[in-house]
């Protein structure tokens, strides 16, 4: 795992991805990665005369690790950490490219057009990554629906082809119906296909600056 810190933005490469190590990443080890970068940063913050609001950001993979990372914070910190109290949730959650689950994703993923209409399509391709039997389920519309009180905003640009719109959309539904009058916000910031900001490009959207500072400003 390789920690990267740029000015107030703390980044990681979870295991078996970029600089860290060349291990295989199952869904566990890269939360467990996460937990443990979560839970030094608290600690650092903790020791400043004052501490900043925490939001964390995740992107593609990283909203389904953050997302079960969030979604279990509680769990996790008691059986992986042995901490007599939870960590506490940061100030709020921002999804980029987001998706409900892994079944799903691969299911609307473009190429899948090339076999869906294979009689054993959803048993051969789909099936292997439902929750019940797969190390890689990412459900983040079954974890995130366990975390009422935190803030979330969804970014999805509606020409990514890696991980469509729809998948980051029912994400977002899913989480609202989760919801009652009083519970924390939930936004969903689309960005049409003639921006052509895909999969990547986000982060060149010209009004993303603004989009995120309202929401920090927001919840902090």
């Amino acid at each position: 795992m390789k920690v990267v810190l740029r000015d107030r933005t703390m980044t990681l490469a979870y295991r078996g991805y970029g600089d860290s190590t060349n291990l295989t990443p199952s869904e566990g080890g890269v939360v467990e990665d996460s937990l443990i970068v979560y839970d030094w940063l608290n600690t650092m913050l903790d020791k400043g005369a004052e501490k900043p609001p925490l939001f964390v950001w995740g992107h593609s993979l990283g909203t389904g690790i953050s997302s079960h990372l969030l979604g279990n914070l509680k769990e996790l910190s008691f059986e992986i950490l042995e901490r007599s109290s939870p960590l506490p949730q940061p100030k709020g959650l921002i999804l980029e490219s987001p998706f409900n689950n892994i079944a799903d994703e691969v299911a609307n993923y473009p190429l899948a057009k090339l076999v869906i209409w294979l009689p054993y399509f959803e048993s051969a391709f789909v099936d292997p990554f439902r929750a019940d039997c797969c190390e890689h389920a990412f459900v983040s519309d079954v974890h995130l629906t366990r975390v009422r009180s935190l803030p979330i905003l969804l970014l999805h640009a509606k020409d990514d082809i890696v991980v469509p719109y729809v998948v980051g959309k029912k994400l977002y539904k899913s989480i609202l119906e989760s919801r009652t009058e009083g519970d924390a916000v939930v936004k969903m910031h689309a960005y049409d296909s003639k921006h052509n900001l895909g999969h990547k490009w986000i982060c060149n959207a010209p009004d993303l600056p603004d989009v995120i500072r309202n929401f920090v400003k927001a919840h902090q």
